[in-house]
């Protein structure tokens, strides 16, 4: 891979950013949020050089930066000065408190989109999602591109299992990487738009199924109950 000329400053203020968090906080800056910094050119620019911004520390800033990854949730990775001391809790347990500075910016998006992150991907197909409403995603093959799609590369889709900080995370990277305006994604309170409180199988069915595919469903009011009566 070839190396292109990088100012000094650019790596100055990724070590500062990251030297501030730990001393405001005492835990990693994660780099979702590290990346996401002047408007996203941080993991931009950090891709053109070395594919990632944790290839691009851990090649370029190694001798300043320390980059943590959590071994049972390899999502998340957050950096820290060299000289911070990790403590004898270890890095697992280091990281973990970064969720604890994280509540207070967790977004809640629209359940289309935030399940494009989370239901498994086909190797045999492509996902895309509708950049305007009524917000869905499809899954085609790669010759089948829909018109006003952007797709969701398979390795931001988190899985069924995956935490909610960790799909988080992937939503953030992926908003960073195609240069997205978060709000349209976002679940809007609307008056009149009624919210299910997914408590039964019948909320959590209309909840999980793409607007094209409700359209398409039809069943007999006692079905209708029965699943309502059902909670989860």
């Amino acid at each position: 891979m070839i190396t292109l000329e990088q100012p000094p400053e650019f790596d100055d203020r990724i070590v500062a950013s990251v030297r501030q968090y730990w001393n405001q906080h005492r835990v990693p800056l994660l780099l979702s949020r590290l990346g996401s910094q002047e408007n996203g050119d941080i993991a931009r620019m950090a891709k053109q050089r070395a594919g990632s911004l944790g290839a691009y520390l851990r090649r370029n800033l190694d001798d300043r930066i320390r980059v943590l990854q959590h071994s049972v949730r390899p999502p998340v990775i957050g950096a820290i000065p060299m000289d911070a001391e990790v403590g004898n809790d270890g890095i697992d347990a280091l990281l973990d408190r970064t969720r604890e500075q994280s509540t207070e910016t967790t977004l809640r998006f629209h359940p289309a989109f935030w399940a494009a992150f989370r239901k498994p991907l086909d190797k045999s197909v492509r996902r895309y999602m509708s950049a305007q409403a009524p917000l869905h995603f499809r899954d085609t093959s790669p010759e089948e591109r829909p018109d006003g799609f952007i797709e969701i590369e398979c390795n931001y889709i988190s899985g069924p299992d995956a935490k909610s900080e960790e799909v988080q995370q992937q939503v953030q990277q992926w908003l960073v990487a195609n240069k997205i305006e978060v709000t349209p994604f976002l679940w809007k309170g609307q008056a009149g738009v009624r919210h299910l409180p997914s408590g039964n199988l019948l909320d959590r069915l209309i909840l999980a199924l793409e607007p094209d595919d409700l359209r398409r469903i039809s069943m007999p009011l006692d079905i209708v109950g029965k699943l309502r009566r059902y909670p989860l």
